[in-house]
């Protein structure tokens, strides 16, 4: 198992450092029809051979075996093996703004890392679903804190009119238009900005809750997001 596919639980402060977690959109291919898919069409047997490394998500390290198949280069024709990783269903969907529409805003959350914001929203989704209702309104009560991060004067370089909005498929159609040799340059305009998810228009998969918690139990969740989110309220 290489280093990037190693475990790295939530609160792990001495595990490796993770990538990167950008906000991005899939690639549009020119002659090929778009579709809503946010995973490559692969067969059975090829989706096995992604997960053979390990089924901990490329970017927040999270396990399951139900973690969607990620496209590094958001290129979903790209099923080559270097191009696709494991990832949790919320990390991958920061690459595929384009399918948030009604489910998310994108928030100005600056000092905390992406990994740090789905561990947190992750506990606190998971908590209003399946919680007692001391649980359900702790976590209501942080999800709304971080929900309400917004920063009314964001300008980006990025594309002028996603300076007054907060609609991901806004930010989703400009980097589908950024030339393929300049779209990295998108992460340092997007820097600070965040998916936050709206907990009745974006519900978790049953298979993979229920998977997530073998490893991360109810009675986990409350410690995890009041480390992370008093640590990021300092």
């Amino acid at each position: 198992m290489t280093e990037e596919q190693q475990t790295n639980t939530p609160d792990d402060d001495t595990a490796p450092a993770r990538p990167v977690l950008p906000l991005s959109a899939k690639a549009r291919i020119w002659g090929q029809d778009e579709d809503e898919a946010v995973e490559p069409a692969l067969s059975p047997e090829a989706r096995k051979k992604v997960f053979r490394g390990g089924n901990d998500c490329y970017y927040c390290g999270l396990p399951s075996q139900h973690n969607h198949v990620h496209n590094l280069n958001d290129n979903h024709s790209d099923t080559s093996a270097d191009n696709l990783r494991p990832a949790c269903p919320l990390c991958h969907a920061w690459s595929h703004l384009e399918a948030l529409t009604g489910k998310a805003h994108i928030r100005f959350l600056p000092g905390m890392s992406a990994q740090d914001i789905n561990h947190l929203q992750r506990a606190t989704l998971i908590a209003m679903q399946l919680g007692d209702e001391t649980m359900r309104k702790d976590a209501q009560a942080v999800h709304k804190w971080l929900d309400e991060r917004l920063d009314n004067n964001l300008h980006l370089d990025i594309v002028e009119r996603c300076a007054e909005t907060n609609e991901p498929a806004a930010f989703a159609e400009a980097i589908s238009q950024i030339p393929g040799d300049l779209r990295a340059n998108k992460d340092e305009a997007l820097e600070n900005l965040a998916v936050i998810f709206d907990p009745k228009k974006f519900p978790l998969d049953k298979e993979w809750v229920t998977d997530v918690l073998k490893d991360y139990p109810m009675t986990e969740w409350p410690r995890v997001y009041q480390d992370t989110y008093f640590s990021a309220a300092v």
